[in-house]
Formats: structure tokens, C-alpha cells, sequence
């Protein structure tokens, strides 16, 4: 079954054009009902400011927060132009500081969220975690975009890291639409012996089998790394591979 809702959290204009170009074709793959959202926090005033001058600063705060969210509205509608897709804008006003916790309400009746990756050099802190947070708190797939390099094709050629525990299945069922559609399934296991599986008997091919049932394109493979960690081994095998998720 294709994702039909998708919602895209545009928090900031330095990295929605970036978002778009990976959410966009996700939704025409599928025909997709598009949703752009953006959420802006309570006004707060600082309790040791005088009230004017206070609410000098929350206003000049809201207005550029507002500004910023009109110049991304535009910028979503000029990336879904001409598509056939049904693409929908949301700007809320969250009732609450913890404007996550506003994104995470409206990721529950989505298919997917698609999210950017945090990065602590730019993010305000309130945002460094909304990454972690939608995967935990939503109980919805979400799809986490890197910040830096260009993703206008993802889906095609995948790389699924397998370890046979509750979160690997979990995130391959969840991801079941879009390995559907990929070109290419690589199953990887890496350092299977740690977890008492010996590399010979090929500990991917179960659900490899699984998936291919879904009429995924999905292949068995396991990786034993000798200088490098887990992590570290999985990147290298996803740029040897050309995996764009």
C-alpha cells in the first residue's frame, strides 16, 4: 500500500528548498496528498524585561518568524506547481512552546513524515531533537533527510541495516512502500557472529524471503567488520553500493 499522506516539517527556510526537492517526488511516486508544515511557538516575554519593552521583542520576534513563514509557503508552492499531487499548506499556531510536540499531533494521521536532519551549529535548541522525538513520540515512519547534499532521488537503490530485533522490523515493514518501488534491496547484517549468528548461514535471507513475497526487489547480504565499527562499516557498504536510502 503506496504512502498517500505525507507531511513535510519545513522549520526553517535554510533547509525547506532541500526538504521539497526530497518530498516531492516521494509524493508523485505515489500520488501523494503533500502537506507543508509550519508551527510557530507561543509569544513568550521574558520576566525580568520590562512590559514594553518586552513586548517590543515578542512582537519584532513574531514578525520575523512570520516573514519566514510566508517566504516557505511560497517556496512550497513553487516546488508543487504543476504536479498532479494534492499539495496543502499549514501554518499553525501552537498553543504550547514545545512546538514539537504540536508537529508531532499532526504527524499521527500521516503516512510518512519527512523531517531534516538536526544540525547544533544552526538549529534553535528547542529543534535539535525534533528528529529523534517524531521517531519516538509519533508512531509514525519518518523519514530523516541528512542536511548537507542533494536527495532528489531516494528510494531507488537501498541499503537496509538488519539485526533480527524489534526496531530493524519495524522499520522495514514501515518502509514496505517504498521498497516496494525500489529498483534494488540490499539486506545487510552486520558482524552477525556478535549475535551468536554465524555469517555462512546467510541471517538476512529469512527476511529478505519476506520481502520478496511483497514483491520486493530484496537480496541477502552480511558484512564482517574487522577495523571499523557497525556504523561506520554501514556507510562505507552504502557509497560502495550507491544507496540512496
Amino acid at each position: 500500500m503506496p504512502f498517500k499522506t505525507i507531511l513535510v516539517y519545513l522549520s526553517s527556510k535554510a533547509r525547506a528548498e532541500h526538504l521539497m526537492r526530497a518530498a516531492v517526488p516521494l509524493a508523485r511516486r505515489s500520488n501523494a496528498h503533500l502537506i507543508g508544515l509550519y508551527v510557530l511557538p507561543p509569544p513568550v516575554i521574558a520576566s525580568d524585561l520590562g512590559m514594553s519593552y518586552g513586548a517590543q521583542i515578542v512582537t519584532l520576534d513574531r514578525s520575523a518568524l512570520e516573514k519566514e513563514a510566508e517566504e516557505i509557503r511560497k517556496l512550497f508552492e513553487a516546488s508543487t506547481k504543476g504536479e498532479t499531487l494534492v499539495a496543502e499548506w499549514r501554518l499553525v499556531d501552537s498553543l504550547e512552546p514545545d512546538t514539537v510536540r504540536t508537529v508531532i499531533e499532526h504527524a499521527r494521521a500521516s503516512d510518512i513524515v519527512v523531517v531534516s536532519q538536526s544540525d547544533s551549529s544552526t538549529d534553535p535548541s528547542p529543534l535539535i531533537d525534533a528528529p529523534e522525538r517524531l521517531t519516538l513520540e509519533s508512531g509514525r515512519p519518518v523519514l530523516i533527510v541528512p542536511h548537507t547534499g542533494r536527495f532528489d532521488h531516494i528510494g531507488e537503490r537501498v541499503l537496509v541495516a538488519w539485526n533480527n530485533r524489534r526496531e530493524a522490523s519495524r522499520a522495514v515493514f514501515d518502509a514496505l512502500p517504498l521498497l516496494e518501488q525500489a529498483r534494488d534491496v540490499r539486506v545487510l547484517w552486520i558482524n552477525p557472529q556478535k549475535d551468536g549468528v554465524e555469517p555462512e548461514q546467510l541471517p538476512t535471507a529469512e527476511i529478505a524471503a519476506a520481502l520478496s513475497r511483497h514483491g520486493v526487489k530484496a537480496t541477502a547480504a552480511y558484512s564482517v567488520a574487522r577495523d571499523i565499527d557497525a556504523g561506520n562499516e554501514i556507510l562505507s557498504r552504502a557509497a560502495d553500493e550507491g544507496a540512496d536510502l
